[in-house]
């Protein structure tokens, strides 16, 4: 199993990380590229490669045909969904039931299972991600329980278009022009009736823009926590705060955040 030894390596690397604004993405730079293509040649295209373990969590990126080299490159230095897994270690506690919105690689499932030793629900609208779950799930001895839809505040139809890209990252609920983009029918979810069915105390969301009005609704649980991640540079300024103002207007507060991930507890909690 891989895993980067190079602490002074990764301490810059924090630093990096730490210095991003909420209103651009991440350039990957030639250095960068040239890192990749190495990382790849040197470790991915070996046949004894299995996976990659965090360089400071006991969580393994599994090997799977669906995760780019860019991936695990960037998750071999801590910079992949890095605010997520170190919010979630301060605010998921063994007692907790997760739900998740957006099944990603499966890192932040793996991370939350492992906490609570307790199956994690985790919505996504791509088919193709169950594979990955269950690669992460041998991997790390953790349980993930993939749930396939499109979480929507208007559950007015009973299916969806979502197009599917041959890189996972780039599916999306939004057409393109990009030929490899393929629609395909994706059941649409009630959010509300599915916190209702599961009652999480914690939810994490990272719906690549999606999140705009879904707290929006009167609902009839609500969880204790919610771990978000507001994507600024695709929804803009006006819809970022849109979307921390409806949480708020539940009966949240704003605890804390690490680059675009938000942390909200219900009032009577917080001290």
């Amino acid at each position: 199993m891989y895993r980067n030894n190079d602490l002074i390596f990764l301490e810059k690397q924090k630093v990096i990380i730490n210095s991003r604004g909420l209103m651009s993405y991440p350039q990957a730079s030639e250095q960068e590229n040239l890192a990749v293509s190495e990382f790849k040649q040197k470790v991915l295209d070996q046949d004894a490669f299995e996976g990659v373990l965090h360089p400071s969590l006991d969580i393994i990126l599994a090997k799977h045909s669906l995760v780019a080299p860019r991936i695990y490159y960037l998750y071999s230095i801590g910079d992949y969904e890095q605010s997520d897994l170190t919010l979630m270690q301060h605010f998921i506690h063994p007692e907790d039931v997760v739900l998740e919105l957006g099944a990603g690689v499966g890192i932040t499932s793996a991370l939350s299972s492992k906490i609570t030793k307790k199956p994690v629900f985790v919505v996504d609208a791509d088919s193709r991600l169950k594979s990955l779950m269950h690669a992460q799930e041998q991997a790390n001895s953790c349980s993930i329980n993939f749930i396939h839809g499109c979480i929507q505040h208007d559950t007015s139809q009973k299916y969806v278009s979502f197009f599917i890209h041959n890189e996972v990252w780039f599916s999306s609920l939004s057409p393109t022009s990009d030929s490899s983009c393929v629609p395909v029918q994706v059941p649409v979810i009630n959010f509300i009736e599915l916190l209702e069915a599961k009652k999480p105390t914690v939810c994490i969301i990272d719906i690549e823009g999606a999140e705009v009005g879904l707290f929006n609704s009167k609902f009839l649980h609500l969880p204790k926590k919610i771990i978000i991640e507001i994507h600024f540079p695709k929804l803009g300024e006006a819809s970022g705060c849109q979307i921390i103002n409806e949480i708020i207007a539940l009966g949240y507060q704003l605890t804390t955040f690490s680059g675009w991930t938000f942390v909200f507890i219900q009032k009577e909690l917080t001290p």
